[in-house]
């Protein structure tokens, strides 16, 4: 997560994020808030 939070927020926007994570970006991010955060974050693999 660290590698694509490029302002140090501790959150990822959808512009930050890449490959995976961006393709199921509103998926991922369960509390509609607009970013994804370190407990959101699948701890295994996606499926598609």
């Amino acid at each position: 997560m660290a590698d694509m939070d490029s302002n140090g927020d501790g959150k990822l926007s959808k512009s930050e994020v890449r490959g995976p994570l961006r393709n199921d970006f509103s998926r991922i991010d369960r509390n509609n808030d607009g970013f994804i955060s370190e407990d959101e974050i699948p701890q295994r693999p996606m499926r598609k």
